[in-house]
């Protein structure tokens, strides 16, 4: 009974090709997900190995729920070679089992029934679950009972698997076994859902709050060296001289409080920091010029108007277009260690300065930077799900992919949850500077990872990573969660059809950031949110209030205001 050989169990999955299985081999690694008490999740990676003459790898989860007869297996195969994937579940045939199939609302089912090993055992069933309309078709080959998967793109295959035996009363006899997967077909096509009426959330509200929060801050003089970034694990201030890439934050803060608000102490307060990173418009040595100076002086150029803004916005962009290697296609991202030319998903973020400087100077030799590096990045730091690596190693003379990796992330194959974070804001904004529509899918790709993630909680504030080992105990990153709700504000302008579930979702992250994770009211720095994580792998800014998070949490609510008001959620960079 045990003994069953290479197989594929009971809704095993392998690469079907050639008219063969192709099975992975054992799992090489594995991660607890969730551990119960009512769902325990496990995710496993297999490979690589041989299909069809072109190397393979899968991932596994497997989902368990208590008290159910059945168990949920999400199959990820990465075949880029293969002209086309399939994927082939079902169930090992052995002598004296009657296989069957069926159909119901949707789903197909795939079953064997028949006596376990000797006589006096009882009788065991064993079925596949898979969607209908994913069916390729139906075979039987290498003594298995199959079912033949085409899935869908970027995205796992599917199988759901029910087990039943006599012997321990699950059911009763065939019929019962029948009814059992009619009934368990039916359940998938008519899953549960739950509403809950909340509140409106209230954007003025939250924005008067932040407001009256850093109002008694703004008389703290503006010096280089003392700019606001985090708190060390004591409780001082970490504060941030003007060469380091958060220093454009929290005066950027400030420019978008005076907006909120109208209260010129705002921009005065704002004006001062400003001047203090200016200086960086001529520092060559990063990439990070968008979020120092672009968030800063950028803001100040949109709200003001002054031709001075419009001069460091522009000297700033020059500065940023020296970084470009066309042989790569990409704005090189660090310039220390041991790295070749890396790009990393953060870079995203400072294209919007070079959009701009073609705005303002007619030149179009920015924007097609901007745009040319987007499309780099497109093509080589997402994964088939839509999810992003952190950095990319390229050759510097031959443009090659050398390493595909992270340095903040969990592991090399993990999902950063700020990574994310960059890459959906990011391809929102460069579709709305350069109207290409690839940079607009890759923004709903992206979106829908994030927000139909099993491990996203359901506040909507990820932990720092998608795959960290701990989830739920891990550390959450509200500065991640700041920046999704801000764009999905701004997507949602673009995608008419998702336009309620981005503005739903993002609400939501809003309404969590606002009430549960806020800093003390007595905290004596300038800072609005707590709970935000910068490097769990550097040891660093884990569990604290970080400036940027600040940035983009009044930026989401100053763009859910302009929708509360009809108007777009644009505008506000």
């Amino acid at each position: 009974f045990y003994s069953v050989g290479p197989s594929l169990g009971a809704g095993g999955t392998a690469v079907w090709a050639d008219g063969q299985l192709h099975r992975a081999p054992n799992f090489a690694g594995y991660r607890v997900i969730a551990d119960g008490p009512l769902r325990a999740v496990v995710e496993m990676d297999h490979g690589p190995f041989d299909a069809a003459g072109t190397e393979a790898t899968e991932t596994r989860r497997v989902t368990i729920d208590a008290g159910r007869p059945t168990f949920r297996l999400e199959s990820t195969i990465s075949a880029p070679d293969l002209e086309a994937l399939q994927i082939a579940t079902g169930v090992v045939d052995r002598p004296g089992l009657v296989a069957s199939t069926g159909e119901e609302g949707g789903w197909t089912w795939l079953s064997t029934w028949g006596p376990v090993g000797n006589a006096g055992h009882g009788d065991l069933g064993a079925a596949v679950l898979t969607r209908t309309d994913r069916l390729a078709d139906v075979a039987d080959a290498d003594g298995h009972h199959l079912l033949l998967i085409d899935p869908p793109p970027a995205s796992p295959a599917v199988v759901h698997v029910v087990t039943a035996w006599t012997a321990v009363g699950d059911v009763g006899g065939p019929e019962d076994w029948w009814a059992l997967l009619d009934a368990e077909a039916d359940r998938l096509a008519h899953p549960l859902r739950v509403s809950v009426e909340t509140a409106p959330f209230d954007a003025r509200a939250a924005l008067d709050a932040a407001a009256d929060r850093l109002r008694p801050f703004l008389d703290r003089p503006a010096v280089d060296g003392q700019i606001p970034r985090s708190l060390d694990p004591d409780g001082t201030a970490d504060e941030s001289p003007a060469r380091e890439w958060t220093s454009g934050f929290y005066p950027g803060t400030l420019w978008l409080l005076h907006e909120a608000t109208g209260d010129d102490a705002f921009a005065d307060a704002a004006r001062a920091w400003t001047a203090v990173v200016e200086p960086e418009k001529r520092n060559g040595g990063t990439h990070d010029m968008g979020f120092k100076i672009y968030t800063s002086a950028g803001n100040a150029l949109r709200l003001t108007g002054e031709a001075h803004y419009r001069d460091v916005v522009v000297e700033a962009a020059d500065t940023l277009m020296t970084r470009f290697d066309p042989d790569v296609g990409a704005i090189r991202s660090w310039d220390w260690g041991t790295w070749q030319y890396p790009v990393i998903i953060d870079n995203m973020m400072n294209l919007e300065l070079l959009y701009a400087a073609s705005r303002i100077t007619g030149d179009d030799r920015y924007a097609e930077v901007a745009t040319e590096h987007a499309r780099t990045t497109l093509a080589h730091l997402f994964r088939d799900d839509a999810s992003s690596y952190h950095v990319v190693q390229f050759d510097d003379e031959t443009g090659a992919v050398l390493h595909k990796g992270t340095h903040q992330g969990y592991s090399d194959a993990s999902a950063w949850s700020r990574g994310q974070a960059w890459a959906l804001y990011g391809y929102t904004m460069a579709h709305r500077e350069s109207g290409e529509p690839d940079f607009l899918a890759q923004a709903g790709r992206v979106a829908d990872f994030i927000l139909t993630h099993p491990r996203l909680p359901g506040d909507g504030v990820p932990t720092w990573d998608f795959d960290a080992p701990a989830i739920p105990d891990e550390p959450r990153d509200a500065s991640a969660a700041a920046l999704i709700a801000s764009a999905l504000y701004e997507l949602a302008g673009f995608v008419p059809d998702e336009r309620d579930r981005y503005v739903a979702a993002a609400d939501r992250v809003l309404a969590a950031l606002s009430q549960d994770y806020l800093v003390e009211p007595d905290l004596d720095e300038p800072f609005l949110l707590d709970h935000s994580t910068g490097s769990v792998p550097g040891a660093f800014e884990v569990d604290v209030p970080i400036a940027y998070a600040d940035t983009y949490y009044v930026e989401a609510l100053l763009r859910r205001l302009r929708l509360d008001d009809g108007r777009p959620a644009l505008g506000t960079r």
